[in-house]
């Protein structure tokens, strides 16, 4: 989980909230670093195919145990035919996002969100061929990573979480 963006969104007009599932995989393993045409630096990594597969299935594995976590055994919010918010601590390479979206329209939504404080410049503009709507803040020039564009960036526990949906 990322950080804690603001108030809970079911508070917002009388919506409710949910959580999507993402996790992302990393390596620190054999970094180097590629430019994209646009200017943006990428970490490629060289790894085995079965260390990929064994990270795939820990993450997915905690993926599913956030889910059952958060959402008890209630089923996932009904989208078909309605408006969708996906909200963010802020966007890197949008990949996740991309993942939620896709999600999303694969359950019938009628109209798609994203809602950002912060992001890359060129994953906000490939974002925003792919959702009907974007809201950022910010979109600096030269982006790192999305802790840096806050004071604070702790961790969100789990039993934050539970909280928030509750709200």
């Amino acid at each position: 989980t990322g950080g804690r963006v603001g108030p809970s969104p079911s508070r917002i007009r009388g919506g409710r909230g949910s959580t999507v599932r993402r996790r992302q995989i990393a390596s620190v393993r054999r970094s180097e670093f590629r430019r994209d045409r646009g200017g943006s630096a990428w970490a490629v990594r060289r790894v085995s195919k079965a260390w990929l597969e064994e990270e795939i299935a820990k993450e997915k594995k905690e993926a599913e145990r956030r889910l059952k976590v958060y959402r008890g055994n209630k089923p996932g919010l009904d989208v078909g035919g309605k408006t969708v918010i996906l909200i963010d601590d802020g966007v890197a390479t949008g990949l996740t996002m991309k993942a939620a979206i896709k999600s999303i329209r694969r359950r019938g939504a009628k109209k798609i969100i994203i809602a950002i404080p912060t992001g890359a410049r060129d994953s906000i503009q490939q974002l925003k061929e792919q959702a009907d709507e974007l809201i950022a803040l910010d979109q600096p020039l030269f982006f790192g990573a999305i802790g840096a564009f806050y004071k604070e960036f702790p961790q969100v526990e789990d039993e934050e979480v539970i909280e928030i949906m509750k709200a």
